[in-house]
């Protein structure tokens, strides 16, 4: 019953963000969208929580893939680069304009970057302990 609330719950929240939460490079692009979304109306939820994995089984995605960050929006799930490029649409004006030159890339091609990055991520930036622990200020934009 707990889980059927939570997922309802869930889809009347329009933006959110699942992220590898040990991932330090993934920690900087929330970072970065907490900071640049003016509107504060994303959220944001650790894969490794039970709830992104319950949320994304019902929504036929794979939760145990750490290497994708997954964005819900109005009732759909955007992954990889394509959710890249909604998460920036749906930030400030300039980002908008990086998310439509970057629409003109082919799925294919931009998610092959992608994957090279997610690929070597820890590499990049390193990997924490444990999940992100958000302070005081950002609680209330972050889905436990």
């Amino acid at each position: 019953m707990q889980g059927t609330l939570f997922y309802k719950a869930m889809l009347e929240k329009s933006k959110i963000v699942f992220f590898d939460g040990v991932c330090n490079y993934c920690n900087a692009t929330v970072n970065f969208v907490l900071k640049n979304n003016k509107d504060k109306d994303i959220l944001f939820c650790p894969l490794q929580s039970s709830k992104a994995k319950m949320f994304l089984t019902n929504m036929n995605e794979n939760p145990k893939a750490l290497n994708t960050i997954y964005y819900y929006s109005s009732g759909r799930v955007y992954k990889k680069s394509k959710a890249v490029l909604m998460i920036f649409k749906s930030l400030s004006l300039s980002f908008n304009i990086l998310a439509f030159l970057g629409g003109f890339f082919p799925t294919i091609i931009s998610d092959k970057i992608y994957d090279i990055i997610a690929q070597n991520r820890y590499k990049i930036m390193g990997k924490r302990t444990e999940c992100r622990i958000p302070n005081e200020s950002e609680k209330s934009r972050f889905i436990q």
